[in-house]
């Protein structure tokens, strides 16, 4: 082989690897209207965890990009409940996003066997959802709290979370 053609074979691989690693993160398709200006509310169906909920959901504020606020509840960006005596659905909490840019998070029983840490990461994961990010690739679930499978046991974004948040705003 020609020392031209191994000089393009590796800029090749190097340029198809710096693709996949640049771009690990995955989005939903949803973007909050104002980013630097996210409010919620928690539900009195989810009142037992309010406290978490207020201490994990602005661990996203750490980015210069995002703030979020609690709120009186009137036009909440995100609206936090609970649905934690239905035993039957096979989920942590669900996300579900609304035409207007705001969101939706139902917490499932299933939430309340969740050690503390896990609570909290799962809090923050489903803010992640409602910022607009999806599941992130299998091979950086160790970078990330959107992870669809299992937990990495922090209570914070990790740097492929942030490096999604960074290339949504």
């Amino acid at each position: 082989m020609t020392k031209r053609i191994k000089i393009l074979i590796l800029t090749i691989l190097i340029g198809v690897s710096s693709m996949l690693s640049a771009k690990a993160y995955v989005f939903n398709g949803y973007t909050v209207p104002n980013h630097n200006y996210v409010t919620y509310y928690v539900y009195s169906s989810f009142s037992p965890y309010v406290y978490d909920f207020n201490t994990y959901s602005v661990k996203w504020n750490t980015s210069p990009k995002i703030t979020i606020l609690p709120s009186s509840g009137v036009n909440a960006t995100i609206s936090v409940e609970g649905d934690l005596m239905s035993s039957n659905i096979d989920a942590y909490g669900v996300t579900y996003h609304h035409t207007n840019g705001t969101g939706t998070i139902i917490f499932y029983h299933n939430f309340t066997g969740l050690t503390t840490v896990e609570k909290h990461e799962t809090i923050i994961h489903e803010v992640g959802h409602v910022l607009g990010l999806a599941h992130c690739q299998p091979s950086k679930n160790s970078i990330s709290v959107m992870r669809q499978y299992g937990f990495n046991h922090v209570e914070t974004p990790l740097s492929d979370d942030w490096a999604g948040i960074n290339a949504l705003y």
